[in-house]
């Protein structure tokens, strides 16, 4: 190659140094796809809810009759609105309609904010000697954990909170109850006066 022209020596050198940089770039590329492909299959949601396995729960409602003594026979008629609200952290209650919307499709569970139901029934029931006692309504609600997860590039999520949630479901049991106290320990007892199947509840707009 001695003999060869500077010129021509010249044009080799660029020519390897263009054939070396179009092999770099190529090389890249083919890296950058399965790179690419890679974070397409993490394209997940920004944020995850997972929720534990329900289970069924009373949740005391506010229709209740006054405290009666021993051998008075205290009655309720259902006249007015008997109500229960969900049991739920303040964080879980900004993200509660998201949630529950999410119990429905995943786990099965109509759960609500809030629960109201009206009607005329009466129900009484005599209250035991030594104590004294009231009649209060229950009503079938569903208590389950939620996990919030946060998505973290490249393919990972970490856990914001898990918390407890009691609530009520939309359309459910209704159990009457005879709550008694006594006298004397200030024990609580309750006798079941009447459960009422599929009672069909009055859409409110109750905010938690």
């Amino acid at each position: 190659m001695g003999n060869l022209p500077i010129t021509y020596l010249v044009s080799m050198e660029v020519t390897m140094i263009f054939k070396a940089i179009r092999t770099a770039i190529l090389v890249a590329i083919a890296c950058a796809v399965p790179l690419r492909a890679a974070y397409a299959r993490c394209d997940a949601p920004t944020v995850l809810y997972e929720l534990s396995k329900p289970s069924k729960i009373w949740m005391l409602t506010s229709a209740r009759s006054d405290w009666a003594d021993e051998g008075a026979t205290p009655t309720y008629t259902k006249s007015k609105t008997a109500e229960v609200g969900a049991s739920v952290t303040a964080t879980v209650g900004a993200e509660a309609g998201v949630i529950f919307a999410q119990a429905s499709t995943s786990i099965g569970v109509q759960a609500s904010a809030s629960y109201s139901v009206t009607n005329s029934q009466s129900f009484s029931k005599p209250v035991p000697p030594g104590k004294i006692g009231r009649l209060v309504m229950y009503h079938e609600g569903r208590t389950f954990k939620v996990t919030k997860k946060q998505f973290v590039p490249p393919c990972s999520y970490r856990t914001v909170y898990t918390e407890s949630v009691d609530a009520p479901v939309k359309t459910g049991d209704s159990l009457w109850v005879l709550q008694t106290q006594d006298r004397k320990s200030q024990h609580f007892d309750q006798l079941t006066v009447a459960v009422f199947h599929k009672q069909k509840a009055r859409p409110t707009t109750k905010a938690l």
